[in-house]
């Protein structure tokens, strides 16, 4: 399997760790997150960890490796800067790549500041208008003198949840659960899920049951703010019990 990982510490050690070995992955590059999903669709991959976001708004498309995705801290850095007072911020500009990373900003912002600002593209690169009152950032400081809004840990004060940033994926139908095993059970001889702690800056690669209820959390925010359709089922493979794997 060709694997393709966010370029953040805790995915390239993982995946270091899987291609050297008894994983079925046999080679692996990092890329910007954002990039996964169109490379595993476009078949220059066959496993990704792939935005969250993305698997919720096409599950049909995907079958994900249960117990594994890129928890807390794991991702890079998702910062806000702030140049106004928090309930008066009318226009955030951010990258368009980063969609997952502007809905959470937007979630934040409503829930806990009362502010619901217009959200602006400005892709990379360009000079961003002089009018924002606040800029999305990720895996960077925000630009200006402003203020700083760390999103991953605004979230938790909110939810008393971690983040999960992205779930590991195929294409729907491509990986086997004696695959999807091998690939979680080495992971957790690694990255134990019992490792994580209770506060904003746990970090990781797997989903005990504390981070399964972040990322259920998410799944209902996404809903009640319309980011959702509906309430989508996530697309697990269905493991066998040990005893009936032979």
């Amino acid at each position: 399997m060709r694997l393709a990982v966010p370029d953040v510490d805790a995915a390239r050690a993982l995946a270091q760790q899987w291609a050297e070995g008894a994983s079925p992955v046999e080679s692996w590059e990092a890329v910007p997150l954002y990039a996964a999903e169109r490379l595993l669709r476009a078949g220059h991959a066959d496993l990704a960890f792939v935005p969250t976001l993305a698997v919720l708004r096409d599950p049909d498309a995907f079958s994900v490796v249960p117990g594994l995705g890129l928890v807390g801290n794991a991702y890079a850095s998702v910062k806000l800067g702030v140049y106004s007072r928090l309930d008066a911020i009318r226009r955030v500009g951010f990258d368009p790549h980063f969609a997952q990373e502007a809905l959470l900003a937007q979630v934040v912002l409503k829930e806990l500041y009362d502010a619901q600002p217009v959200f602006v593209p400005v892709p990379s690169g360009e000079e961003p208008p002089p009018d924002l009152d606040a800029v999305l950032s990720v895996g960077a400081e925000p630009p200006g003198d402003g203020f700083v809004l760390d999103l991953a840990q605004e979230w938790f004060e909110m939810t008393t949840r971690p983040m999960v940033w992205a779930l590991l994926a195929a294409p729907v139908g491509t990986v086997t659960p004696e695959e999807a095993r091998a690939l979680r059970d080495e992971a957790l001889q690694h990255h134990p899920p019992d490792s994580l702690g209770t506060t904003h800056d746990i970090g990781g690669v797997t989903l005990a049951a504390y981070a399964h209820a972040g990322l259920d959390e998410w799944v209902n925010q996404l809903f009640y703010h319309r980011a959702l359709d509906d309430l989508p089922a996530i697309p697990f493979v269905l493991l066998q019990p040990p005893d009936e794997d032979e």
